[in-house]
């Protein structure tokens, strides 16, 4: 009876060590600054899927939070496009996000509705999003209606590295238990109170890997 108490004495203490441990982990990503270490594109080496393809949306990013922990956290970057209308238009899909802005355009060019246009990589590369755009009023002619498409070729790690920068937080509202966060529950960090980028306190050491994946093989 001895032994077994003093065991299941010493599997609740590794238990609750265990809890102790991921709520602490829980906490520092919603309450700590993340310090960018690496951000890329997430191949089929992360998941272990041979249909991973690059551009898919999804980002794995190696962070650093307070002064000795690196984690690894998955961003989904949706793809931002600008469309100019002729009339006011509306998005006819929950996959497709529209709200009216006011940017300067390539060249000088003018607007009279200009919209910014959000979706998932996935709805951008294999549906016609562009049928989900519909008039709020008047003509049902998608050619007639749109005049032009902005920063269809912008790189989704370009959008993520000037959203994120260097530092980033969590903003209060985004979940903190979740596989995948995206880039809409981040916020940059202009001003960082933890201390400038990589500061000499923190505890990390550097180490250099190269890694060559052959495409055909998969080795």
């Amino acid at each position: 009876d001895g032994i077994a108490s003093k065991s299941d004495h010493l599997q609740k203490k590794a238990m609750g060590s265990m809890e102790g441990f991921m709520k602490e982990a829980a906490q520092n990503l919603t309450q700590r600054e993340w310090q960018m270490i690496e951000i890329r594109e997430m191949t089929f080496a992360d998941t272990g899927r041979n249909d991973s393809k690059p551009s898919s949306g999804e980002f794995v990013a190696w962070i650093m939070l307070g002064k000795d922990s690196l984690r690894k956290v998955q961003i989904s970057v949706p793809r931002v496009v600008y469309v100019s209308s002729r009339q006011p238009i509306q998005s006819a899909s929950s996959e497709v996000e529209i709200r009216k802005v006011d940017k300067y355009l390539p060249h000088g060019k003018s607007a009279s509705h200009l919209y910014e246009v959000i979706m998932s990589e996935y709805v951008y590369r294999n549906k016609d999003w562009v049928a989900f755009l519909k008039p709020s009023s008047g003509t049902t002619d998608e050619k007639v209606l749109l005049e032009q498409i902005y920063e269809t070729g912008t790189p989704l790690i370009m959008r993520a590295l000037t959203e994120l920068g260097c530092v980033s937080r969590l903003k209060p509202a985004a979940s903190r238990k979740q596989k995948s966060y995206r880039l809409s529950d981040l916020k940059r960090v202009d001003r960082p109170t933890e201390g400038p980028y990589l500061h000499p306190s923190l505890f990390y050491r550097r180490a250099f890997l190269y890694v060559r994946i052959n495409p055909k093989t998969k080795i």
